[in-house]
């Protein structure tokens, strides 16, 4: 087993929770990653952690700790999502308890003061940086996530190409900059790499896959699969639809704000997503909305022709956001990180608002006020805090509108 650390780091398996606490935490954090990002072999990671804890609480790790840094990580976010998930309010919607988010503050900085984020060099520590993304979503550190993003990106070019953590850095960047707005750092066009193999990891050897077709087919590299394939719908959107945001922008093509959308590739985008959709799995169905809102949003503002229909088709699929959120929050759902859906919910929440607005004839003003309502209290339930959702709600206060007795 390799271990590498920092003398920066904590100084000794003492400062780690207990074993059960541990296998606790890590496994929160897997429940929030790896339902979309398989990149990480679950089995062998709780193999190796039993390991660990075999060690003497008094034992120094020395220099060699890639292991010991990367469950850091996983603890990091693992404390996070727990305490996001349990933690009670008080009655100004604060969390009473801050403990797990100060624990999980704790190992976010002993990973990340343990590893040269400039030169990763193996899968364990780029394994690492990815965790540190995950928790930087989670805690709405966005704009350091895009840094990290693109150094895992080179890292995993000079490493050679790890299917599963190359493409879950693929889903990091074009989620990205789809909400951000950033430039993609990769286009995929230039790359021909195929998709993990849907199998367990035992079943596959160096001479290909054992026992096939009896292998033993994986579910989460299956829905992992499945996302991607969904989030490269998504990348073809940000390539036609969004050409600010493509890779290798020239300064003067940046300040042409001009483009003209072809319906006809409005027209294939949907044809993917139809065709996507026939084996689609419920639990992405967000995901696919999401991509949906991406591809028709630009024709909010341009009621004309073409354009009235994908705006339409646009406040449909609001509307459609509005009630998978309301699905999820009355079973306790949360999949993937929540600015992704704080973001989404928020969006089409302001988005029905606008149309209400704009309408001349309200002929069914109480769906639309209602749907708003919903999406309003989805996103404030979601952010867990009302401070992490202020940037989204002030937006009602600008154009003059009730909160809904949320206050920023």
């Amino acid at each position: 087993m390799l271990f590498t650390r920092s003398g920066n780091n904590l100084s000794s398996l003492g400062d780690l929770p207990s074993f059960e606490t541990a296998k606790e935490v890590c496994q929160a954090a897997f429940n929030e990653t790896n339902t979309l990002y398989c990149f990480i072999d679950t089995p062998a990671f709780f193999l190796m952690l039993a390991d660990l804890y075999k060690l003497p609480g008094d034992y120094s790790m020395g220099k060699n700790n890639e292991f010991l840094n990367l469950l850091f990580s996983i603890l990091a976010l693992g404390f996070y999502v727990k305490n996001k998930r349990h933690s009670k309010r008080n009655r100004s919607g604060d969390l009473i308890s801050e403990t797990r988010m100060e624990q999980g503050r704790k190992y976010f900085t002993c990973a990340k003061s343990a590893i040269d984020i400039f030169d990763c060099g193996t899968i364990p520590q780029l394994q690492t940086v990815l965790f540190l993304v995950f928790y930087l979503q989670s805690t709405a550190g966005l704009d350091i996530c895009y840094s990290y993003i693109k150094l895992a990106q080179q890292s995993a070019f000079q490493m050679g190409l790890h299917l599963k953590i190359f493409w879950t850095i693929q889903k990091m960047d074009i989620s990205m900059s789809a909400i951000l707005g950033y430039p993609k750092i990769l286009d995929l066009d230039t790359i021909d790499q195929e998709m993990p193999t849907e199998v367990f990891e035992l079943n596959i050897t160096e001479s290909g896959v054992n026992g096939y077709p009896g292998a033993k087919w994986s579910v989460l590299l299956q829905a992992s699969n499945a996302h991607m394939r969904l989030i490269l719908i998504l990348d073809k959107v940000i390539k036609y639809i969004y050409p600010n945001n493509r890779v290798g922008r020239s300064v003067n093509e940046a300040s042409d704000t001009g483009h003209i959308v072809d319906h006809a590739i409005v027209r294939e985008i949907e044809d993917d997503l139809q065709q996507w959709r026939q084996g689609t799995l419920k639990f992405l169905s967000l995901v696919y909305a999401h991509v949906q809102m991406m591809l028709y949003r630009p024709f909010l503002s341009y009621i004309s022709g073409k354009a009235f229909a994908c705006a339409s088709a646009y406040f449909g699929v609001c509307q459609n956001v509005i009630q998978i959120m309301k699905e999820l929050q009355e079973r306790g759902l949360v999949i993937g990180p929540r600015w992704f859906m704080i973001n989404i919910t928020s969006f089409a929440t302001l988005s029905l608002v606008y149309f209400n607005c704009q309408r001349t004839n309200l002929s069914r003003p109480s769906d639309l006020h209602s749907d708003a309502q919903v999406g309003h209290e989805a996103t404030r339930v979601i952010a867990q805090r009302k401070r992490d959702a202020c940037s989204f709600l002030s937006a009602f206060k600008v154009c003059g509108l009730p909160v809904w007795g949320i206050g920023c």
